[in-house]
Order: C-alpha cells, then sequence, then structure tokens
C-alpha cells in the first residue's frame, strides 16, 4: 500500500496539464479499487456473506467494561485520530519538500525553463467572434472538418 501510494503520487506529481492530472487521478482510483470491484462483481453473495460473517477477534469478554476502561479507550481514539490528522497534513509537505524526484527543488528554475510554453498556453485561442471564422480558432485542418459536414 504504502509502494502504491508512492508511485501514485510520482504519477500524478509527472503530469504537466490540468487535464491529463484529473484523468491520471481517476485511472489511480481505479487501479486502487478494482479489487473491490473484482469482490463485488464476481464472488455471489453467500460466499460474500461468509467471509463478513468470519471473525477473525476474540471477544474482549462477558464481563461490561468499566467507566476506566471505557475512557482510556475513548482516550486511545482520539489519539490515534489525531495521528491521523498529522500524517495526513505531514505526508503531502514531506512529499513535496523531500520525497519527489519529479520537479527541481527550485520551482524558479522550472518557471524558467517553461516560460515560452507557460506564455503559449495563456495565450487566447479564440476571440468573441470565433464562430465567424473557425480557421483563426482552431486551425485550417478544423476548418475543413466543419466544412466537409
Amino acid at each position: 500500500a504504502l509502494y502504491l501510494t508512492e508511485l501514485g503520487c510520482r504519477w500524478l506529481t509527472a503530469t504537466s496539464k490540468f487535464s491529463d492530472m484529473i484523468l491520471n487521478s481517476l485511472a489511480l482510483a481505479f487501479v486502487i479499487n478494482i479489487d473491490e470491484l473484482l469482490y463485488h462483481s464476481i464472488l455471489p453473495a453467500a460466499t460474500r456473506n461468509q467471509i463478513a460473517n468470519t471473525k477473525l477477534f476474540f471477544p474482549e469478554g462477558k464481563q461490561p467494561k468499566t467507566l476506566a476502561q471505557v475512557e482510556t479507550s475513548e482516550w486511545a481514539g482520539y489519539r490515534r485520530s489525531t495521528m491521523y490528522l498529522v500524517a495526513s497534513v505531514t505526508f503531502p509537505i514531506a512529499y513535496a519538500r523531500i520525497f519527489q524526484t519529479v520537479l527541481p527543488g527550485d520551482l524558479g528554475l522550472l518557471r524558467k525553463m517553461c516560460s515560452h510554453h507557460i506564455a503559449e498556453s495563456r495565450d487566447l485561442l479564440c476571440t468573441a467572434w470565433a464562430f465567424m471564422d473557425h480557421a483563426h480558432c482552431y486551425g485550417s485542418a478544423h476548418s475543413a472538418n466543419i466544412a466537409e459536414l
């Protein structure tokens, strides 16, 4: 699971366009959820019920917990939730600053190398009157395809 997380973060970091990142995140979600999809679509309901009713842990005992035991288990749950919160905030920051190998450490270098691409991607392709002449907006190949329709 940790390797899949690291590989997925590297894969999403390496995308150059926002649309590619959306598609890659959908593909990553599919890879992560394929086992659940196969489980629910292939196994019969009776087998799924048998697996759901399998008890792997022993009961705590027949005696009810005391108030101190209940409070101790509640505080353990709060500590666990706090640890998950800290880990979910720390991991993206640590990954971006330390572990990722896709982007350079100084993003100013990336901005210098990609300045032409950034400026080109921000240029408007179409004007307000683009519906009158498609060649200026989409190029001549697209206009020829529209003319054939």
